[in-house]
């Protein structure tokens, strides 16, 4: 009747307001809010007047990057995700639901093995049992999530489809600024700055540790130091799984938020790292390390970007060159955030990158000390503008709720 007052009982409207506060999706298309995919689209777009003031061709081996993210990077991932999974929870919600099952299907047991020993001949132990515990993990995965596999998938998968595409352009527009400025630029001013405030010399440091420990400790190091990029994919695994999709999203979010950040810092300030200015570096550093090959074609790389004297077949794109602000902090900070709802896995991951991964960006010469404390600011700013984004996005999903209710009150 006109001019009557229609009741809406306060636990409906509660009911429908909590509803309407994650915005409704396809399961099958990517929960991405629509900043994400402006700003992908506007650092794409940054890459046409980069490369033309760089003057240089925008050369970039997907095929290789490809293989090394989705293949070689995700294994790696999906293991330390299925090892993180079962330290931090308890084992009647991680092993003894698949024991149950292998006992039940005893088949399963000699499939695994058979799996495992033709994995390990063909691919090597190391890489052969990497394999073999992400597929056990894929298939137990499949049974207890039989209804919702493919959904469960797709969690995986979109997230970290946009984590691709959002390190394929800051690395090719990085390349691009070398092209442009200097890396070494600020590398003096840096160092300088590393003794005026701590009174360190990073070099120093990394020579007399290095050569005075044993032939195991620098392999320990770089193995925390180059794990942290299967770290980051696991992170990304638990996430998805653990709360969905769009705090995965979220998370990934974060992470491009702190690559743009360093990015725009670097054109700033551009620093390479204490390696590059070493005069000594080659004669004190251990050439057996992994770094030292990766540390040398860099240098080789920042030389052919700045003189644009490249070889026939060179690539162009899909490097990092950044050494101010230090990521490697600042992404190992944006993971552990992400982990704070699992408080045992969140206490792990942080006192394995205290005890290890920070040592090993100091000792191996990848980052000044000045550069640490920045890519903490670095991961505090993007884990806060980030907050800003989706407070922003729920705020906005808030208010299209309360419209939706007041719409139906007035009918």
């Amino acid at each position: 009747m006109p001019g009557e007052v229609v009741q809406i009982p306060l636990h409906g409207a509660l009911a429908q307001l909590e509803s309407d506060k994650a915005p409704r999706h396809d399961p099958f298309l990517p929960a991405l809010s629509p900043i994400d995919y402006k700003f992908i689209a506007i650092l794409s777009l940054l890459l046409i007047p980069a490369y033309i003031l760089a003057h240089l061709p925008f050369r970039v081996d997907f095929a290789g990057f490809i293989d090394a993210y989705w293949i070689a990077t995700s294994a790696r991932s999906g293991l330390v995700a299925v090892l993180l999974f079962m330290a931090g929870f308890p084992l009647e919600r991680t092993l003894q639901p698949a024991l149950r099952r292998y006992r039940q299907q005893k088949l399963r047991i000699g499939i695994a093995l058979a799996v495992t020993v033709w994995l390990c001949w063909l691919l090597g132990f190391r890489l052969g049992l990497t394999i073999t515990v992400d597929a056990l993990a894929l298939a137990e995965l499949m049974e207890r999530r039989r209804e919702a596999f493919e959904r469960t998938l797709l969690d995986l998968f979109w997230p970290g489809l946009y984590l691709f595409c959002g390190i394929v352009v800051i690395f090719a527009l990085n390349s691009a600024v070398v092209g442009i400025r200097w890396a070494g630029t600020y590398d003096q001013m840096f160092k300088h700055l590393d003794w005026v405030l701590f009174h360190v010399n990073v070099s120093n440091i990394a020579h007399w540790t290095l050569n005075h420990s044993p032939r195991w400790f620098p392999q320990l190091l770089e193995f925390a130091y180059f794990g942290l990029y299967a770290q980051l994919g696991a992170v990304l695994f638990l996430t998805a799984l653990l709360r969905g999709q769009r705090y995965a999203a979220q998370y990934v979010r974060t992470l491009l938020i702190g690559y743009t950040i360093a990015l725009a810092v670097f054109c700033l300030l551009p620093a390479k790292g204490p390696y590059f200015i070493c005069p000594d570096h080659q004669l004190h550093y251990p050439r057996t390390l992994l770094s030292y090959a990766v540390q040398r074609e860099l240098g080789s790389d920042v030389r052919m970007l700045w003189t644009h004297h490249l070889p026939p077949g060179a690539t162009t794109g899909i490097a990092y060159f950044i050494s101010f602000p230090c990521m490697h902090i600042a992404l190992a900070i944006i993971s552990i955030w992400f982990l704070r709802r699992w408080r045992r896995i969140c206490r792990m991951v942080l006192v394995w990158d205290a005890a290890l991964l920070a040592p090993a960006i100091l000792l191996l010469e990848w980052h000044y000390v000045i550069g640490m404390v920045g890519g903490i600011a670095t991961a505090f700013l993007a884990i806060w503008l980030c907050g800003r984004i989706s407070r922003k996005a729920g705020h906005s999903t808030l208010s299209q709720a309360l419209r939706k209710i007041d719409a139906a009150a007035a009918l």
